[in-house]
């Protein structure tokens, strides 16, 4: 609707504006801004029209300029941004005019529906970050019709969570105008617990105006929209920070007819991230043509996740629906606001098979005489004359079938499939009624079926989650850097990965050649990701790509998999299609199992074998000296178990810690401590893999190496024990924020058997716990030794008490002759030792009184991921997979005097150092064709503030030329 009328609230300020501004002025380079908020007095109707006296109680802020660091400028005054922002206990509200003289020329290309694409469209969007680490953030955006988008980003505006909420946006265009009103409920803010924000959240609007001449604008602006580091603040904003600490996780649907039309069923989970229990009412509703919600009584112990049995709700008939996820305490004030735009499908008849568990194959190495699953019935099965029959036909063999005379809402069945020749089949299900010439088919269900012949390669996962390499259990034990990542000459990986690595996955074909690890053929990019965004199947053109890819790497052993997904959710591809690309796969290659990397396990399982969560959770250190996560505390916990829940038993579940840093002037890279209970809290909620990202940061990173070296040896212990199926075994503890895993394992029958558990406290702060586990009686264990610990836990009833430090991780066992591993206290000791010989050597720039900065960014010799002066000669220092590669420059916050210059470099045959003087650069030497590591210069001393390396040529390497790369860098007075 479009009003003419501009409300007086705003209009009033619209001639000082033009007064104060009749020219545009240069701006220098100011701090960040700050939006003062002040408290709701009275009511607000969201309509757009901005006109209720409330707005005038909230100071008004505007002076939007260009996005961009450079010759930033305000925007002329009759196309200004103004808005207002107020509070009261459940939301916040931001009232926002974008002064426009040509209203008629505004471009509206986005669909009108949730999520559109509008960033061609004049829009306004809104970035908050109530935590104020300016790691995550959320984005609202709105163009001029209304049309609205939500958006979670993490890695400071890297990439994408899955994320979308309850929340309000009227716009209204006027005469010389057109307006946004929100309300922004902070039970839509559910991604980080109320817990943990701070007062003044981090905070920006931006602005594109598309009418000639075109504006990209922002509040408190950077170089980008996304530039979260020059973002400014809004505040105070008083929340109550124990209200606000739920969280869902996506629901799933099950359809069953109802008339003439279904019932829905809906289980929610719903998680307390709070230290208290928490009582209310849940209302689940789907926005149909006539919205139907249903609710109930919730409630939710402290730091738990809960399951909520199903509710039903009535459907007209089937289709993608947004599902409302509402949480109100018990005196109905919100708490929880989240959304979900999902598919409502009706399968009356489904069919899985036990036996064999993985793609209705069976595989060389299986020996297989009787398969065994289950029919599942959606139609009513009620009633004598109702039976059920599964028949497995072939080319190849007569027909073998399986009659239940009785059938029910999950009918079990058998069908004896010993001599079965090599071959395809069709395995049917049917569900029937009455007998003889009178029988019909209520409902049936046709799915391929496959014994196999040998192949290359077998890679298949069994029914406890095993990855099996033809036939052989195999704990994986990997790396995943994307090619870009892992392009470092010095950090060659096949020499510098742990020993008991077995697998590395995303990287070029050079960096794997000839290392005998397992690795995947990645289609990720081979993925259109605009089709990939529609609830389509696979077009011709991808099956094309599929068969080339899959052709090319049949014939290689190394190869076990397929990678067809990196964080889907983050990029917004549709499950649909996925799963369409994934039954291709498996039809054209069923020896190779299919991976997705997401964080949202739940809503990818279907199309995938083997599901890989990453977790990140960005360890920050804080100028008090406080070091903690960005992430939520047990993130690494819910997202495993989430996995783990999802799986139907066809599939397997791997853990993708984090070995690098982001996030800003606080990111830190995981330290000994952190790598550890990263791996162990996956292995402790059920992962059977664990697959680190390196982000370049594991070889160039000292502490990340030494600490992945000693973590990888213990994964190589345990995965006997990990790998074996019918090896878990009971183990409970009497505090839940510590998760602990147990194995009852022998290598071969007739030996002894032996225990392996792990426990993980999931908490800053220690705690003292009793840990049960009966196996423990029946071994009658009295003691366990803790690995790598140098000391025994005396065992009495099957329990044992133990004291866990902050994030503190034990690993425990009754096997007595264990190999030699460093100790615990050792390992951090040579940690220690390596960084101080680094600081001892004379090099000014490891002296950590020196403070200069490495292209921007802080570069004190303070365990963060700059590298350059920590020692280690065969790792990136200066590596800039994606900053300016044309100069290495190093910046002093005051003058430095040295003599001598050396740098260590696998790649750079010529060079230049150049010295700043009086603004000014000047060559002190010029290096021509090296091919040695070591590069030094010495002669009169210099005095700089600053000075750089220009790399002017490169050595040939396996891709032609190396990229640019110095591991380490050294000045001395002489």
């Amino acid at each position: 609707m479009i009003h003419r009328s501009a409300s007086l609230l705003f209009r009033a300020a619209l001639p000082c504006l033009l007064v104060a501004i009749s020219t545009v002025a240069q701006l220098p380079e100011g701090p960040r801004k700050h939006a003062q908020t002040a408290p709701l007095r009275g009511e607000l109707r969201i309509d757009g029209h901005l006109n209720e006296d409330a707005w005038a109680g909230a100071p008004e802020h505007t002076g939007f300029e260009k996005v961009g660091l450079k010759h930033r400028t305000e925007v002329a005054a009759d196309v200004q941004t103004q808005f207002r922002v107020l509070y009261d206990d459940n939301a916040f509200y931001v009232g926002i005019r974008c002064l426009e003289p040509h209203t008629d020329q505004l471009t509206v290309r986005a669909a009108d529906k949730h999520d559109a694409a509008m960033w061609s469209d004049d829009d306004v969007e809104l970035f908050v970050d109530p935590v104020g680490d300016r790691t995550e953030y959320y984005q609202f955006a709105i163009n001029s019709k209304g049309t609205q988008v939500d958006m979670y980003l993490i890695e400071r505006g890297n990439t994408q969570k899955a994320y979308s909420a309850v929340w309000q946006a009227e716009t209204v265009v006027g005469d010389g105008f057109w307006n946004v009103e929100i309300r922004l409920p902070f039970g839509a803010l559910y991604h980080r617990p109320s817990a943990t924000w701070a007062e003044n959240w981090v905070f920006s609007i931006s602005r594109t105006r598309t009418p000639k001449p075109r504006y990209y604008s922002q509040f408190s602006p950077g170089n980008k929209y996304h530039d979260i580091d020059s973002f400014g603040t809004v505040g105070p904003i008083p929340v109550d920070k124990s209200r606000f600490n739920l969280f869902a996780e996506l629901p799933s649907f099950r359809l069953t007819p109802d008339g003439e039309g279904f019932r829905a069923a809906v289980p929610v989970k719903l998680e307390n991230r709070g230290t208290k229990r928490f009582d209310g009412t849940l209302t689940l509703t789907v926005l149909e043509a006539q919205p139907v919600s249903v609710s109930t009584a919730i409630a939710l112990p402290p730091e738990t996740t809960t399951p909520i049995p199903p509710l039903s709700l009535p459907l007209l008939k089937e289709d993608k629906y947004p599902v409302l996820i509402e949480v109100a305490d018990r005196q109905g004030k919100p708490i929880l606001g989240a959304r979900s735009d999902e598919w409502f499908r009706y399968e009356p008849l489904s069919v899985r098979l036990h036996e064999p568990n993985y793609r209705n194959c069976i595989y060389p190495s299986q020996d297989i005489s009787v398969i065994r699953g289950v029919l599942s019935a959606a139609i009513a099965v009620d009633g004598d004359n109702i039976s059920a029959r599964v028949t497995l036909a072939g080319p190849n063999a007569a027909p073998r079938i399986a009659d239940i005379p009785r059938a029910s809402a999950e009918t079990l069945f058998e069908i004896d499939v010993d001599h079965l020749p090599v071959g395809d089949y069709v395995l049917r299900g049917e569900i029937l009624q009455g007998k003889g010439k009178a029988q019909r088919v209520l409902a049936d269900i046709e799915k391929p079926f496959r014994k196999l012949p040998q192949s290359t390669v077998e890679a298949r996962v069994d029914g406890e989650g095993n990855l099996l390499i033809d036939g052989t259990p195999v704990f994986i034990r990997g790396w995943y850097g994307s090619m870009s990542y892992v392009r470092s000459t010095a950090a060659w990986p096949e020499t510098r990965l742990p020993r008991a690595t077995n697998f590395i996955m995303g990287c070029s074909r050079d960096t794997t050649m000839e290392t005998g690890l397992y690795t995947l053929r990645g289609f990720t990019r081979t993925i259109d990701e605009a089709k990939a965004k529609l609830d389509n199947p696979i077009d011709g053109e991808l099956k094309a790509k599929l068969r080339a890819g899959v052709a090319a790497v049949r014939s290689n052993r190394n190869i076990i998999g397929y990678y067809i997904s990196d964080e889907p959710e983050c990029r917004g591809l549709s499950p649909t299609f996925l799963e369409s690309m994934y039954a291709y796969l498996k039809e054209l290659d069923p020896y190779r199992f299919c991976m997705i990397v997401s964080r949202a396990p739940e809503r990818y399982m279907k199309a995938c074998d083997v599901m890989c969560p990453h977790p990140y959770m960005n360890p920050q250190q804080y100028e008090n000296g406080t070091r903690k996560f960005a992430g939520y505390m047990q993130h690494i916990r819910n997202v495993t178990r989430e996995a783990q829940d999802a799986n139907d038993g066809s599939k397997a579940v791997w853990c993708m810690p984090q070995t690098f840093s982001y996030g800003g002037n606080t990111d830190r890279h995981p330290n000994f401590r952190e790598s550890r209970w990263f791996t162990f809290t996956a292995l402790a909620n059920g992962a059977k893999g664990i697959v680190p990202f390196i982000f370049n940061g594991y070889w160039n990173h000292l502490e990340n190496r030494i600490a992945m070296d000693a973590v990888f040896e213990e994964l190589a212990l345990l995965a006997p024990a990990w790998k074996a199926p019918g090896t878990a075994t009971e183990i409970t503890g009497s505090m839940p924020q510590v998760d602990a895993i147990a194995k009852r394992f022998r290598k071969e029958p007739g030996r002894p058997t032996h225990l392996f558990i792990v426990a993980v406290n999931q908490s800053y702060e220690g705690c003292r716990t009793t840990l049960t586990c009966p196996a423990l009686n029946e071994l009658k264990t009295s003691r366990l030794i803790a690995l790598r610990e140098n000391r025994t836990v005396d065992v009495e009833g099957g329990a044992f008490t133990d004291d866990f430090g902050r994030l503190g991780v034990h690993v425990y066992t009754t096997l007595e002759a264990l190999p030699y591993m460093d100790a615990l206290t050792d390992i951090q000791a040579e940690i220690d030792r390596r960084l101080r010989a680094a600081r001892t050597a004379g090099n000014l720039l490891a002296d950590p009184r020196l403070n200069w900065t490495l292209m921007g960014r802080k570069g004190l010799f303070d365990g963060r991921n700059q590298s350059l002066t920590d020692g280690v000669l065969d790792a990136g220092g200066w590596l800039p997979v994606y900053g300016d590669r044309s100069q290495c420059q190093i910046v002093f916050t005051a003058p430095v005097t040295f003599g001598r210059l050396v740098l260590h470099t696998p790649s750079i045959r010529d060079a230049e150092l150049q010295v700043r003087k009086a603004g000014t650069w000047h060559t002190v030497h010029a290096w021509r064709d090296q091919f040695v590591h070591r590069l030094e210069w010495a002669g009169p001393a210099v005095t700089t503030d600053a000075f750089r390396i220009l790399p002017k040529a490169f050595r040939g390497n396996w891709n032609g030329r190396a990229m640019a790369e110095i591991t380490e860098l050294e000045i001395y007075r002489k």
